[in-house]
């Protein structure tokens, strides 16, 4: 297994009557790990997040709910950015003007009440993508979700993009937590951990790449 090739390597490493060719096998392999490490450190410690100063909003394009940033070894850096997102309630889905499944009538502004069928002047009914349906049940007529504005001229009949939905925690109502409502926040988390080897202590890999 890899540990015990760890303890060999590190037995040949101590052993004075060790064959030279494999205490330099070992120092080279310790070497290139430590290059490593100090790499992996130093593109954290720049990368930095893409969108809200405070550090501690939902925000697209990368940290889901993050830190500041300034943790050992970018630690706290959010794996994950939304940029600013608006927050709305699902009126109905399919849309009452689209009927896909994939369009949601969300309502947006001040209030944001779904239980009646017109807005009113300072909230607006927008039809948002709903990439993930209704997440279980989760994404329902009532629910409060967060959205992702699509970019001018993006094509289509929807002018936003539901990314998030609030739900009860596991401590009901006193506590709400937020779930992704959209397939690629998944992909895009679990990609950037394992690209900063944050799984390797817990699956035993090393930093993964893209295709």
């Amino acid at each position: 297994t890899r540990a015990r090739a760890r303890a060999r390597a590190r037995k040949a490493a101590e052993v004075p009557d060790a064959p030279p060719s494999e205490r330099r096998s070992v120092r080279r392999k310790a070497a290139r790990r430590k290059a490593k490490n100090e790499s992996g450190v130093a593109s954290d410690e720049t990368a930095g997040a893409v969108g809200s100063d405070d550090g501690g909003s939902a925000t697209e394009g990368g940290g889901i709910v993050g830190g500041d940033g300034d943790g050992d070894n970018g630690a706290s850096v959010p794996l994950l950015d939304l940029g600013g997102l608006v927050r709305g309630a699902v009126v109905r889905r399919p849309s009452a003007s689209v009927r896909s499944p994939y369009v949601a009538d969300v309502r947006i502004g001040e209030g944001q009440g779904a239980t009646t069928e017109t807005a009113t002047a300072t909230e607006t009914v927008v039809l948002a993508h709903a990439p993930a349906l209704d997440v279980g049940g989760l994404c329902s007529p009532g629910s409060t979700v967060w959205l992702s504005a699509r970019p001018p001229g993006a094509g289509g009949k929807t002018s936003h993009s539901i990314e998030l939905v609030s739900t009860d925690g596991p401590d009901g109502t006193a506590g709400s937590v937020l779930v992704g409502a959209h397939p690629r926040l998944g992909e895009v988390l679990a990609e950037e951990a394992l690209r900063r080897g944050l799984l390797n202590d817990a699956i035993g890999i090393g930093s993964a790449v893209g295709e």
